[in-house]
C-alpha cells in the first residue's frame, strides 16, 4: 500500500453488495482476529447489524485446524462473536462469488495506492485518519442507487453487547488455589468469597482488541490484579506472548509485594524447616562420625 515508503500492511475493505459502496476501511499490520473485531466494532458502530457477512474462507472467518476452533461452537472466534450477534457468515467458494468486492479491491489496489502517495501517507495510523475522506470520494464516484432503498441494517437489541462480543474469549478452569493459565501467563484472583466459590469450576476469559483482560463467570466480573493494558500488534512480526510478558514484567513486582505476602510466609516457613532439617543432619552425621573414629566404641583409657 505504501510503495515501500512505509511498513507492510493489509487493507480491511466493507462493501455494500447492494450499491457497491464502500462502508468501512481499516489499515492494519495483518488479516487477523483482533484487527477485524477492531474494525467490525466500527462498522457496527456506525451502520448496525447487516443481515450477513460475504467473505473468503480466510481463517479468521473459517477453521482452517482443529486447534483454531472455538471448543464449545466449533466456529472460530470471529464467527462466534458474529453469532452472538445474531450476523450470519457466508464463506465463498470461489474469487467470482464475491466478485463485488474483488473488483473494488482492484480499485482500491491502483487509486487509494496513489492518492497515499500523492499525499504523503506513509503511516498505519494516518492511513486510517484518511480513509473516511477516501470513502465518501469514492462512494459518489462509483456508488450505484440500489433497486429496493428499504436499509436492511439492523439496531442492537437490548440484550446484545457489541463489546462483549467483538473479543476473544476462552474457557479455563479455575483451580483451588484461585488461579488460571491463559496465553502463558499465570493470572491470580482476588481471593473474595465469590471467586473461592467458583474454585474447580468453569470460568471465561475475555481477551479485548484494545489490551483489556477479564475473568468473568455467567454475567459478572470476577476481581483480578490490576488490569494491564497494551498494544499486542505495534510490531505484526512480534508474537503475543513476548509482548504478554513485557507488559506483565512491570507488574510482577507489584504482585509479589502485594498480593502474595501469605504466600511469602509460607514459603520462608518451608525454607527455615528445610534449614533446621539440614542442620539436625549434618549434627548427627557428625556424631556418628566421632563415634565411629573413637577407639573401642568410643571408650577412653
Amino acid at each position: 500500500m505504501f510503495e515501500n515508503r512505509g511498513p507492510k500492511c493489509a487493507l480491511l475493505v466493507y462493501i455494500d453488495d447492494a450499491t457497491g459502496k464502500l462502508l468501512h476501511l481499516r489499515f492494519a499490520g495483518s488479516e487477523n482476529t483482533f484487527d477485524y473485531f477492531h474494525a467490525t466494532k466500527a462498522y457496527l458502530q456506525q451502520w448496525g447489524k447487516p443481515l450477513a457477512f460475504y467473505s473468503d474462507k480466510h481463517g479468521v472467518f473459517r477453521p482452517v485446524h482443529a486447534s483454531e476452533k472455538d471448543r464449545t461452537s466449533g466456529l472460530t472466534q470471529f464467527g462466534r462473536a458474529l453469532y452472538e450477534l445474531n450476523i450470519d457468515i457466508i464463506c465463498a467458494n470461489t474469487p467470482q462469488a464475491k466478485g463485488r468486492v474483488e473488483r473494488a479491491n482492484q480499485t482500491l489496489q491502483d487509486r487509494l495506492v496513489k492518492e497515499l502517495r500523492l499525499r504523503g501517507i506513509d503511516t498505519i495510523e494516518a492511513a486510517n485518519l484518511y480513509a473516511p475522506a477516501f470513502i465518501a470520494d469514492f462512494n459518489a464516484r462509483f456508488g450505484k442507487p440500489p433497486r429496493n432503498p428499504k436499509d436492511m441494517h439492523r439496531p442492537l437489541a437490548d440484550h446484545e453487547s457489541l463489546d462483549g462480543a467483538m473479543c476473544r474469549k476462552e474457557v479455563r478452569t479455575l483451580s483451588q488455589s484461585l488461579t488460571l493459565r491463559y496465553d502463558k501467563v499465570l493470572f491470580i484472583l482476588d481471593p473474595t468469597e465469590q471467586a473461592k466459590v467458583l474454585a474447580g469450576k468453569k470460568v471465561v476469559v475475555c481477551d479485548y482488541p484494545d489490551g483489556r483482560l477479564e475473568i468473568m463467570h455467567e454475567s459478572f466480573t470476577l476481581p483480578t490484579e490490576p488490569s494491564i493494558s497494551c498494544d499486542r500488534y505495534t510490531d505484526p512480526k512480534s508474537s503475543r506472548t513476548s509482548v504478554w510478558t513485557t507488559c506483565f514484567r512491570s507488574s510482577l513486582s507489584y504482585r509479589l509485594d502485594v498480593n502474595c505476602s501469605a504466600v511469602r510466609a509460607a514459603l520462608a516457613a518451608q525454607v527455615r524447616q528445610i534449614i533446621c532439617l539440614g542442620y539436625r543432619m549434618v549434627a548427627r552425621a557428625m556424631v556418628i562420625r566421632s563415634v565411629a573414629a573413637s577407639p573401642a566404641g568410643g571408650r577412653t583409657s
